[in-house]
């Protein structure tokens, strides 16, 4: 039997996820994993995740491409409340 998601709170993600506003109920980050090798990643509350992995510096076309993953899911799943 499936599990229910409980969904983060907006503090967590804000504290994980500091870059807000690009999709609704969509939280983002940028990360320097190694010298300009940076990991861009979004997350909604229940826990579906988009990635991009770039050393381009700034990191900024991945970011974008990170948004129009997290909309692409949105779109796919009926919004950002589906589960």
């Amino acid at each position: 039997m499936k599990q229910p998601v409980t969904p983060r709170s907006h503090i967590e993600m804000i504290r994980d996820y500091p870059i807000t506003g690009l999709v609704e109920g969509w939280y983002f980050r940028q990360r320097e994993v190694s010298a300009s090798c940076y990991v861009v990643e979004g997350s909604d509350v229940y826990g579906r995740t988009v990635s991009r992995q770039t050393t381009a510096d700034p990191p900024d076309a991945a970011l974008a491409e990170c948004v129009a993953f997290a909309r692409q899911v949105v779109q796919s799943r009926g919004g950002h409340n589906a589960a």
